[in-house]
Protein backbone atom coordinates (compact mmCIF):
# COMPACT_ATOMS: atom_id res chain seq x y z
CA UNK A 1 0.00 0.00 0.00
CA UNK A 2 1.26 3.66 -1.12
CA UNK A 3 1.91 5.61 1.50
CA UNK A 4 -0.79 8.40 1.97
CA UNK A 5 -0.25 12.33 0.87
CA UNK A 6 0.41 15.19 2.52
CA UNK A 7 -2.93 17.49 3.48
CA UNK A 8 -1.82 20.82 3.87
CA UNK A 9 -4.60 21.63 6.56
CA UNK A 10 -3.00 24.99 7.49
CA UNK A 11 -2.99 26.17 3.56
CA UNK A 12 -6.78 25.58 2.97
CA UNK A 13 -7.28 27.61 6.65
CA UNK A 14 -5.07 30.57 5.20
CA UNK A 15 -6.53 30.83 1.64
CA UNK A 16 -10.30 30.57 3.06
CA UNK A 17 -8.97 33.45 5.61
CA UNK A 18 -7.59 35.38 3.19
CA UNK A 19 -10.25 35.20 0.58
CA UNK A 20 -12.91 35.80 3.32
CA UNK A 21 -11.39 38.62 4.27
CA UNK A 22 -10.77 40.15 0.67
CA UNK A 23 -14.46 39.63 0.05
CA UNK A 24 -15.77 40.17 3.61
CA UNK A 25 -19.45 41.66 2.60
CA UNK A 26 -19.98 39.40 -0.05
CA UNK A 27 -19.08 36.22 1.47
CA UNK A 28 -20.95 37.05 4.88
CA UNK A 29 -24.02 38.12 2.58
CA UNK A 30 -23.83 34.79 1.37
CA UNK A 31 -23.33 33.05 3.72
CA UNK A 32 -26.17 34.96 6.28
CA UNK A 33 -28.60 33.72 2.44
CA UNK A 34 -27.96 30.38 2.75
CA UNK A 35 -28.66 30.43 6.17
CA UNK A 36 -31.93 31.84 5.69
CA UNK A 37 -33.35 30.32 2.78
CA UNK A 38 -31.72 26.60 4.62
CA UNK A 39 -34.12 27.93 8.12
CA UNK A 40 -37.02 28.38 5.83
CA UNK A 41 -36.70 25.78 3.42
CA UNK A 42 -36.14 23.48 6.71
CA UNK A 43 -33.35 22.19 5.95
CA UNK A 44 -34.09 21.38 1.92
CA UNK A 45 -32.17 23.87 -0.04
CA UNK A 46 -29.33 23.82 2.78
CA UNK A 47 -27.00 21.51 0.85
CA UNK A 48 -27.51 23.41 -2.38
CA UNK A 49 -26.88 26.76 -1.15
CA UNK A 50 -23.83 26.21 0.90
CA UNK A 51 -22.79 24.09 -2.50
CA UNK A 52 -23.04 27.59 -3.78
CA UNK A 53 -20.79 29.50 -1.25
CA UNK A 54 -18.30 26.66 -1.77
CA UNK A 55 -18.04 27.66 -5.41
CA UNK A 56 -18.00 31.29 -4.67
CA UNK A 57 -14.87 30.81 -2.96
CA UNK A 58 -13.13 28.49 -5.95
CA UNK A 59 -14.02 31.84 -7.98
CA UNK A 60 -12.62 33.71 -5.99
CA UNK A 61 -8.92 31.20 -5.45
CA UNK A 62 -9.46 31.01 -9.67
CA UNK A 63 -9.05 34.78 -9.58
CA UNK A 64 -12.85 35.12 -10.49
CA UNK A 65 -14.81 37.88 -8.69
CA UNK A 66 -17.45 36.00 -6.33
CA UNK A 67 -21.18 37.02 -6.67
CA UNK A 68 -24.34 36.94 -4.93
CA UNK A 69 -26.14 35.11 -7.25
CA UNK A 70 -23.80 31.71 -7.33
CA UNK A 71 -25.15 30.93 -3.73
CA UNK A 72 -28.21 30.09 -6.29
CA UNK A 73 -26.27 28.27 -9.11
CA UNK A 74 -26.92 24.80 -7.68
CA UNK A 75 -30.65 24.56 -6.97
CA UNK A 76 -30.81 22.65 -10.16
CA UNK A 77 -28.92 19.87 -8.30
CA UNK A 78 -31.48 20.08 -5.33
CA UNK A 79 -32.96 16.43 -5.56
CA UNK A 80 -29.86 14.25 -6.05
CA UNK A 81 -27.59 17.16 -3.41
CA UNK A 82 -30.74 16.56 -1.04
CA UNK A 83 -30.30 12.66 -1.25
CA UNK A 84 -27.04 12.36 -0.44
CA UNK A 85 -27.48 14.82 2.47
CA UNK A 86 -30.38 12.48 4.03
CA UNK A 87 -28.42 9.55 3.15
CA UNK A 88 -24.47 11.24 4.61
CA UNK A 89 -27.04 12.39 7.73
CA UNK A 90 -28.26 8.80 8.42
CA UNK A 91 -24.99 6.96 8.29
CA UNK A 92 -23.11 9.77 9.78
CA UNK A 93 -25.20 10.10 12.51
CA UNK A 94 -25.02 6.75 13.19
CA UNK A 95 -21.27 6.29 12.84
CA UNK A 96 -20.89 9.34 15.95
CA UNK A 97 -22.84 6.85 18.23
CA UNK A 98 -19.49 5.30 18.37
CA UNK A 99 -17.75 8.51 17.59
CA UNK A 100 -14.84 7.69 15.37
CA UNK A 101 -16.59 5.88 13.14
CA UNK A 102 -18.63 9.05 12.53
CA UNK A 103 -15.93 10.63 12.09
CA UNK A 104 -14.38 8.77 9.25
CA UNK A 105 -17.45 7.87 7.74
CA UNK A 106 -17.99 12.36 7.63
CA UNK A 107 -13.53 12.14 5.89
CA UNK A 108 -14.90 9.35 3.33
CA UNK A 109 -17.57 11.65 1.96
CA UNK A 110 -16.57 14.86 2.54
CA UNK A 111 -16.64 15.51 -1.18
CA UNK A 112 -19.44 14.02 -1.90
CA UNK A 113 -21.70 17.71 -2.15
CA UNK A 114 -19.49 19.23 -4.77
CA UNK A 115 -18.44 16.16 -6.97
CA UNK A 116 -22.80 16.00 -7.15
CA UNK A 117 -22.44 19.55 -7.79
CA UNK A 118 -19.28 20.43 -10.14
CA UNK A 119 -18.79 16.55 -11.58
CA UNK A 120 -22.44 16.04 -12.19
CA UNK A 121 -21.65 12.90 -10.76
CA UNK A 122 -24.61 10.05 -9.25
CA UNK A 123 -25.12 9.96 -5.23
CA UNK A 124 -23.16 6.87 -4.81
CA UNK A 125 -20.73 7.48 -7.68
CA UNK A 126 -19.69 10.40 -5.90
CA UNK A 127 -19.55 9.07 -2.47
CA UNK A 128 -17.20 6.05 -3.67
CA UNK A 129 -15.02 9.06 -5.59
CA UNK A 130 -14.84 11.34 -2.38
CA UNK A 131 -14.24 8.11 0.05
CA UNK A 132 -11.44 6.79 -2.95
CA UNK A 133 -9.73 10.10 -2.23
CA UNK A 134 -9.42 10.54 1.08
CA UNK A 135 -8.17 6.69 1.63
CA UNK A 136 -5.70 7.98 -1.01
CA UNK A 137 -4.80 11.26 0.71
CA UNK A 138 -4.80 10.18 4.13
CA UNK A 139 -7.98 9.46 6.04
CA UNK A 140 -7.25 10.31 9.31
CA UNK A 141 -5.76 13.61 7.84
CA UNK A 142 -9.02 13.89 6.58
CA UNK A 143 -10.58 13.88 9.71
CA UNK A 144 -8.40 15.82 11.71
CA UNK A 145 -9.33 18.39 9.17
CA UNK A 146 -12.77 18.15 9.26
CA UNK A 147 -12.49 18.61 12.97
CA UNK A 148 -10.51 21.76 13.04
CA UNK A 149 -13.45 23.35 10.35
CA UNK A 150 -16.18 21.83 12.76
CA UNK A 151 -14.57 23.73 15.31
CA UNK A 152 -14.21 26.68 13.47
CA UNK A 153 -17.22 26.86 12.87
CA UNK A 154 -18.98 26.35 15.97
CA UNK A 155 -16.76 28.67 17.67
CA UNK A 156 -18.40 31.74 16.27
CA UNK A 157 -21.78 30.64 17.66
CA UNK A 158 -20.25 29.28 21.13
CA UNK A 159 -18.16 31.81 22.13
CA UNK A 160 -19.20 35.23 20.05
CA UNK A 161 -23.03 33.87 19.39
CA UNK A 162 -23.34 35.41 15.86
CA UNK A 163 -19.69 35.61 15.19
CA UNK A 164 -20.80 31.90 13.44
CA UNK A 165 -21.44 34.63 10.67
CA UNK A 166 -17.81 35.56 9.93
CA UNK A 167 -16.82 31.31 11.25
CA UNK A 168 -18.52 29.83 8.98
CA UNK A 169 -18.02 31.33 5.53
CA UNK A 170 -13.81 30.34 6.36
CA UNK A 171 -15.11 26.82 7.32
CA UNK A 172 -16.77 26.54 3.83
CA UNK A 173 -13.73 28.01 2.19
CA UNK A 174 -11.52 26.00 3.59
CA UNK A 175 -13.78 22.92 2.30
CA UNK A 176 -13.66 24.39 -0.86
CA UNK A 177 -10.12 24.82 -0.78
CA UNK A 178 -9.61 21.29 -0.05
CA UNK A 179 -12.10 20.00 -2.70
CA UNK A 180 -9.65 22.07 -4.92
CA UNK A 181 -6.21 20.41 -4.10
CA UNK A 182 -7.77 16.97 -3.31
CA UNK A 183 -10.40 16.21 -6.23
CA UNK A 184 -9.34 18.87 -9.10
CA UNK A 185 -5.75 19.10 -8.96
Amino acid sequence: MAAAQYMDVGKYLSESWNITLKNMVVMVVASLIAMLFSLVTIGILSVPLWVGVTAMYIAAKKGKKPEIPHVFNHLSRTLPLLGAGLLLLVVVSAGMLLIVPGLIFAAWWMYTFPLIAFKGMKVFEAMRKSREIVRAKGTWMHVLFLVIVWIIGAVGAVVFRIGWILTMPIAVGALAMAYMDECTG
